[in-house]
């Protein structure tokens, strides 16, 4: 995932699982989440027999102070 910079925004990449599936901004509009779904076929490097999808919360002021 690339996180692009700006004037109040963090900048730099993240590297996320798998099959990154959807964006949301949270209540306060700060804090992004993403949806990430679990590889289903036996082929995908990615699988794990028993995974489930998940979501992950991005915590942008860690990844500036980071980048």
């Amino acid at each position: 995932m690339l996180v692009l910079g700006g004037k109040d925004c963090a900048s730099g990449s993240l590297s996320l699982p798998v099959h990154p599936h959807s964006l949301d901004v949270g209540a306060d509009g700060a804090l992004p989440y993403v949806s990430v779904k679990a590889a289903t076929e036996e082929q995908h490097l990615g699988f794990r027999k028993d995974a489930v999808d998940s979501v992950l919360r991005l915590d942008l002021a860690r990844l500036a102070e980071a980048g």
